[in-house]
């Protein structure tokens, strides 16, 4: 079963996407989600996270700065990805940064730092080395404001297990934060704190199924699918995975799950 704790091993690992695309190149790209412009404060902090990460990236325990560090940076052939997300009553916001080398695969890297108390005294953490793994943060779908001040965070995660499989993960959690840390709340009544739902696939060929991870406002409810897909010399294999959380005093419990499985000739339409 894929749904998973994301555990110390998953931290920063490396993913492998199909984007030919970026071979030899290298790009800086930022964006602002939540409909929130780019203000002078977020851009001096993309500026500064971003030149922490080059020199972890490129470093290799030298002193790199300036445009040394930014001609080792453009040799190394990847690309950075910055991304801000505001919460939806703009008290904390989430900076990702993430990195992809290319060459006939790309991998992919991703540092996060929240910001939160941002109408008070700001409190910064950067939470990718938190017990667990719960507290590091990849690409921010969207974060939902629940009761209770907390906030349930919607992430995707996308790469490659093999030569010849490949992956989309979509990940939920609930947060909150009191005067100087960021907290997480139950997923489940096992106490699990985050979700993780992976459609896995062969990179030839198709399954039946597509995954999605949504959340209704007025019920409070999260719906979930993800299909491991296999397949074998002669039938594709798609094992559907489907099922709901619901939100009970302050954190959400699963309440279904249930299990499809299909089979294909390959080579059938």
């Amino acid at each position: 079963m894929m749904t998973l704790l994301f555990k110390a091993a998953w931290k920063r690992t490396l993913l492998f996407i199909s984007l030919p695309l970026l071979v030899a190149l290298t790009y800086a790209f930022v964006t602002i989600k939540e409909n929130q412009p780019l203000n002078r404060k977020d851009a001096l902090l993309i500026k500064n996270y971003e030149l922490e990460v080059k020199k972890h990236i490129v470093g290799g325990g030298k002193k790199l700065a300036g445009k040394k560090l930014e001609t080792a940076f453009r040799e190394s052939g990847a690309g950075i990805y910055t991304t801000v997300t505001y919460s939806p009553d703009s008290t904390f916001k989430i900076i990702v940064v993430k990195i992809e080398s290319c060459g006939s695969s790309c991998n992919s890297e991703w540092f996060s730092w929240v910001h939160f108390n941002l109408h008070k005294k700001e409190i910064v953490l950067h939470p990718d080395f938190a017990p667990e793994g719960t507290g590091m943060f990849f690409d921010i779908a969207h974060i939902y404001l629940l009761p209770d001040k907390r906030y349930l965070v919607f992430e995707n995660i996308s790469g490659s297990e093999s030569a010849n499989r490949a992956h989309s993960c979509d990940k939920a959690s609930v947060i909150s934060f009191d005067n100087r840390n960021m907290n997480h709340h139950p997923l489940s009544d096992n106490g699990m704190k985050v979700f993780v739902g992976c459609t896995s696939f062969p990179r030839e060929g198709s399954g039946e199924w597509e995954p999605y991870l949504k959340y209704d406002t007025a019920t409070r409810e999260i719906t979930y699918a993800y299909a491991d897909e296999g397949y074998t010399e002669e039938l594709w294999i798609d094992t559907l995975r489907e099922g709901r959380f619901r939100y009970i005093k302050g954190g959400f419990f699963l309440e279904k799950e249930s299990t499809t499985t299909s089979y294909k000739r390959v080579g059938e339409e």
